[in-house]
């Protein structure tokens, strides 16, 4: 019998006990307790353990069994064929990252790579690919972490250990890892997470956004409400000066593009009635596109409201 499955079945007999032996507590409120433990247990997650197999030289559960009565098979994550193992694991443990050691029966054997940053330190698995550059000479090997297996883990990695999320900014992939590995957030971190948003310009759904998000839950709040407010105040000057860079056209270049008289007074009428020009830049602007983002669709209007400045 699975352990939900015992504490579902001592839960009923405690009911049936207060039912028959208590003289004090009405039916009602046993049966309130009844029904409110038995969907206290159903929320719990399975706590029964698993039994899994896994790579017996990187200890990695991304494998695929070629001979399941042999117990062999391929690895995915360190890449070969191996021997395979069946254990047992808590029900909710997962793969938390990857560290580079010596192989067994090399001299190697015991020690962590030398590019890690110490014992606890934790990588991607395409990190710690590239640590690996000649197994068979340099007698280094990837080890799978399970949670549990490291009472402090320091990551050095963003998102999903098998996931290969790139920050370019060095600063603020800094900020995002200090803040996994459970530093505190500086008001100076939050104002460059935001800034940062700001200047990405990526769709919600891609992985360093969702990581942004996920570690900086405040502050992508905030940035989501300056994004609709569509407040002048909080454009960057970089992202006026991106758009002004990206969307102008000269006069000669639209005419062009449109099949139009190069002179003002055969193009000026008909131009203004999908652009706006401005005089600081010698150029035309869409006042509305269909590639535009909602944000940059606000900034031409703060422009066109403010075409002196420009």
């Amino acid at each position: 019998m699975s352990a939900k499955l015992q504490l579902e079945k001592e839960i009923r007999e405690a009911v049936v006990f207060l039912r028959e032996k208590n003289q004090t507590i009405p039916s009602d409120t046993i049966e309130f307790m009844k029904i409110a433990s038995l969907e206290k247990l159903n929320s719990l997650p399975d706590i029964e353990p698993k039994t899994i197999i896994l790579c017996a030289d990187c200890n990695s559960d991304n494998v695929l069994i070629k001979n399941l009565k042999k117990m062999k098979g391929l690895c995915v994550d360190c890449t070969g064929e191996h021997n395979l193992y069946a254990t047992i694991l808590k029900a909710e443990a997962k793969v938390i990252g990857f560290q580079v050691v010596g192989t067994a029966n090399t001299d190697k054997e015991g020690d962590i790579h030398p590019d890690m940053l110490s014992s606890s330190a934790l990588y991607s698995l395409k990190q710690a690919r590239e640590m690996i550059k000649d197994r068979e000479t340099e007698n280094w090997g990837l080890l799978t972490i399970w949670s549990g297996d490291i009472e402090e883990p320091q990551y050095m990695f963003l998102g999903n250990p098998r996931q290969n999320i790139i920050c370019p900014d060095e600063d603020i992939l800094q900020i995002l890892l200090d803040k996994r590995n459970g530093e505190d957030c500086t008001e100076e971190d939050s104002a460059e997470i935001k800034g940062y948003l700001r200047e990405l310009k990526l769709p919600e759904e891609q992985p360093l956004v969702a990581e942004i998000q996920e570690l900086f839950p405040q502050e992508y709040g905030e940035y989501l409400t300056e994004e609709e407010s569509g407040a002048p105040e909080n454009f960057s000057d970089l992202e006026v000066e991106e758009y002004l860079a990206q969307w102008g056209q000269s006069h000669r270049e639209i005419t062009s593009n449109l099949g139009l008289r190069p002179s003002h007074a055969d193009s000026d009428e008909i131009l203004m009635e999908d652009y706006f020009y401005l005089e600081g830049k010698k150029k035309w602007y869409p006042k509305s596109a269909s590639t535009y983002t909602p944000r940059e669709q606000k900034i031409v209007e703060y422009i066109r409201n403010d075409r002196d400045n420009y």
